[in-house]
């Protein structure tokens, strides 16, 4: 019989093969739209550059274009972006409750503004024009009070309730030794603790950590096993849970710009003219053959009547 870390991880697994197709169509338009993120079939290893077969840019251009358009309009930094308000619109013309809540705006703003919100919501805009969805993660921080992350794609999944809603999300995390200890201490276990007393900083570890609703938790308690939502780090290669914790909400903002239906993954703005970009990167390659022939056309040479070579270079004499 499995054990709970077993569990999730042929969730996990489950899910992820299950859309494999999806993420094949994921590379693709990542390659042509976001080259710096198609890693989603690949290996990323450090530097790697843009593909040397993308003829036209204007698809990345574009791209970036609409990200900075979406972030100005939605959530710019240089604008106060949203209000709170209370449903009980009659309780709004009360001067103290009105108060209240700028004053709660004002400080929810320079938590925003001191976190590295924007930087993650302007990679989060750049994933739904190109990929179609885009996952942000909200957590506590020490130093910043929240910090977001927003996650590659090919590393999470997302699961549905009944009603159409996230409220499952599984992230794979690949931690080094130093990694791995810093986060979670001495529970890490013994193979870990192991490199990293040698100083071995290269070898790595696979996480998964979870978040599901819990089906059963005591409502009167306000301890982390007791709250609406569930949290594991599992170690994959031990499948053992290492830490448990919960959540009062879920911290996944999962946000597509066309709906799927009956998928928790949405469509992109490239989508629409995905065939054209393919066109024009394939015009653009022909375009450039097309320049080279007329610059540099192929030369009938009898063979061996010369005995040296011809200069082919620009002004060069022939004698």
């Amino acid at each position: 019989m499995e054990n709970l870390a077993e569990k999730h991880i042929r969730i996990y697994n489950t899910e992820k093969g299950n859309r494999a197709s999806l993420e094949a169509y994921w590379q693709e338009k990542a390659y042509y739209c976001l080259p710096r993120k198609a890693y989603i079939t690949r290996i990323y290893n450090l530097g790697d550059r843009t593909p040397t077969d993308i003829y036209d840019s204007t698809a990345i251009m574009v791209n970036a274009y609409f990200a900075a358009g979406m972030q100005a309009y939605m959530s710019g930094p240089q604008t106060k972006w949203f209000t709170i308000g209370l449903r009980n619109r009659s309780l709004m013309v009360k001067r103290n409750i009105l108060d209240y809540l700028r004053d709660t705006e004002d400080v929810l703003y320079a938590m925003i503004n001191g976190s590295n919100f924007y930087q993650e919501d302007i990679e989060g805009y750049l994933g739904l024009g190109a990929i179609g969805t885009d996952v942000l993660y909200i957590e506590e921080d020490l130093k910043e009070d929240i910090r977001f992350d927003s996650l590659p794609i090919e590393s999470v999944i997302i699961c549905n309730d009944a009603s159409g809603r996230p409220n499952m999300a599984y992230i794979e995390y690949e931690f080094t030794a130093a990694q791995a200890y810093g986060k979670f201490g001495n529970i890490v276990g013994e193979e870990v603790l192991k490199c990293y007393n040698k100083g071995d900083y290269t070898t790595k570890f696979k996480y998964l950590f979870c978040i599901f609703p819990r089906e059963v938790y005591d409502q009167g308690k306000k301890d982390a096993r007791n709250m609406p939502y569930a949290t594991l780090w599992i170690d994959r290669k031990t499948t053992k849970v290492i830490r448990e914790s919960g959540m009062r909400n879920f911290r996944f903002m999962v946000s597509r710009f066309a709906k799927i239906k009956g998928s928790p993954y949405g469509n992109a703005v490239a989508d629409n003219i995905f065939p054209d970009i393919k066109m024009l990167n394939q015009m653009e390659k022909t375009n450039i053959l097309g320049a080279q022939l007329a610059v540099s056309p192929p030369l009938e040479v009898p063979d061996e009547a010369f005995l040296r070579p011809f200069n082919f270079n620009p002004r060069g004499i022939n004698i």
